[in-house]
């Protein structure tokens, strides 16, 4: 006999996404560029703290991940394959971390 499952918009809509964020933290942990134990610091704003890139990856919104640039120059930097946090600015490589900053703690550095 054939099941039939009634998932709302909603619920599927849930689904994909769980979906698609599972894949993509996947592929990041294959991705050369990404290191799940990466110390990363976060500079303002509610966020706040130390963590490990997996912390960020499974704890907070994320909006993207960032990609290999094009400009040959950039090609192998240490950022790409980490997460972009919405309403921070970053990744940005700092020694042997990775860093995040809030809008404001980013404009007070850059004066």
């Amino acid at each position: 006999m054939k099941k039939t499952i009634r998932l709302t918009e909603s619920e599927l809509k849930n689904m994909i996404t769980e979906t698609v964020s599972k894949t993509l933290k996947h592929v990041l942990r294959e991705s050369k560029g990404f290191d799940p134990n990466m110390p990363v610091i976060i500079v303002g704003g509610d966020l706040e703290g130390h963590y490990t890139a997996q912390e960020i990856v499974d704890n907070f919104d994320i909006k993207g991940y960032k990609e290999q640039s094009p400009n040959p120059r950039y090609a192998n930097s240490p950022i790409v394959g980490y997460p972009i946090i919405k309403g921070y600015v970053g990744p940005m490589w700092d020694g042997d971390k990775i860093r995040y900053e809030s809008q404001d703690a980013y404009d007070f550095f850059s004066m």
